[in-house]
């Protein structure tokens, strides 16, 4: 018997192991299933005739095929023998026709084994991810298809779709949105908002007081600095500061303060700035500053505006230490602001500019 391309050995599925001889081929001695018979009667399945010219009992000629008939006595009793569901077995491929723990139960006649085959709940199917998963039960298929390696599945944090047997790398390395533990305060946060946890609100994390560029070092946790920003006197250090800093002359520019965390010079640097150029002045740290100018976009090629800035760093901070570029000059220094930069000097070499023609 061949169902979906495969030789079933149709005695090896019967419910009653013992069965009447006269349905036997008398070549294989097997179920004569779909049996045919010579002319004097002798039965054979449809394998050993296709193989015989003539019959082995009788030696009668089988002419082709032309001298056979088929025996539809034994036929329909065959057909009315009852069987068991082929997957009621596994190993079908060997022959060995095992029974299998959770195959299907279920016992029928022959002749309604092929359309109960087709519907059958037991009978094995292809994962549909990988064929690595091999043959599966179609009753455990979803079970399977649930928890396969190789199915995807959204990511319960970032919703991507990852693999099953990538899951765990993904969401330990790959997935910002991944939940951790802080290795400070040990509070649940979302890995990509980490460094913003320590900067801004982890309680254990260290950090330098904001008054450090005014001479205080301490270091100290979030919520001891709390204490220390509110109880030290860090007035006086803003103070000795200032005096190092501050500069005399309100008349050209004035001073913002800015404690977080250095000090710039904005907005009343407009009195400095002509139409040509820019002048910037910033506090870097340590008493360490920067004064710069800047030539705007249409005087980048005035060669003599280059030339004349250039003169102007050179006599204000002297010709040694001054140096040149094409679209910005800046000065680094140390010191008494107040006597470096002499602005006035600055303000009439303005008024000694003439640009080319």
């Amino acid at each position: 018997m061949e169902i979906d391309n495969k030789i079933i050995i149709v005695d090896k599925i019967l419910e009653q192991k013992i069965v009447s001889k006269d349905f036997n081929c008398t070549q294989c001695d097997k179920l004569a299933f779909l049996p045919n018979q010579c002319l004097n009667g002798h039965i054979f399945c449809s394998s050993c005739i296709k193989n015989n010219k003539s019959c082995s009992v009788c030696q009668i000629d089988f002419g082709n095929g032309l001298k056979i008939a088929k025996n539809l006595y034994v036929e329909k009793n065959i057909l009315n023998m009852e069987v068991h569901c082929l997957n009621y077995f596994k190993n079908l491929n060997s022959y060995i026709y095992e029974k299998e723990e959770g195959g299907c139960s279920q016992i029928m006649k022959l002749s309604d084994l092929k359309l109960h085959l087709e519907l059958c709940s037991f009978k094995y199917v292809k994962c549909q991810y990988s064929k690595i998963c091999g043959s599966i039960r179609k009753n455990l298929l979803p079970t399977h298809e649930k928890a396969c390696q190789f199915n995807l599945v959204p990511c319960k944090f970032c919703k991507v779709e990852i693999q099953n047997n990538s899951m765990d790398n993904h969401i330990a390395i790959e997935c910002e949105e991944a939940q951790i533990s802080c290795n400070r305060c040990y509070q649940s946060i979302m890995k990509k908002e980490l460094v913003n946890h320590w900067r801004d609100s982890c309680t254990q994390y260290s950090h330098k007081c904001v008054y450090g560029s005014f001479g205080c070092s301490k270091m100290l946790k979030r919520g001891e600095m709390e204490v220390h920003e509110n109880k030290y006197n860090h007035h006086k250090l803003i103070s000795s500061f200032m005096k190092k800093c501050l500069i005399v002359k309100p008349v050209y520019y004035q001073l913002r303060l800015d404690l977080f965390p250095y000090l710039i010079l904005t907005k009343k640097f407009a009195k400095l700035t002509t139409d040509r150029y820019i002048l910037n002045f910033e506090y870097i740290s340590n008493l360490l500053f920067k004064m710069s100018i800047q030539i705007k976009n249409n005087f980048k090629e005035d060669f003599n505006l280059n030339i004349h800035i250039y003169s102007i760093f050179c006599k204000v901070l002297g010709s040694s230490t001054c140096t040149k570029m094409k679209e910005n000059i800046a000065y680094e220094f140390n010191g008494d602001i107040n006597k470096t930069l002499d602005l006035e000097i600055i303000l009439k070499e303005q008024e000694n500019y003439h640009p080319i023609n």
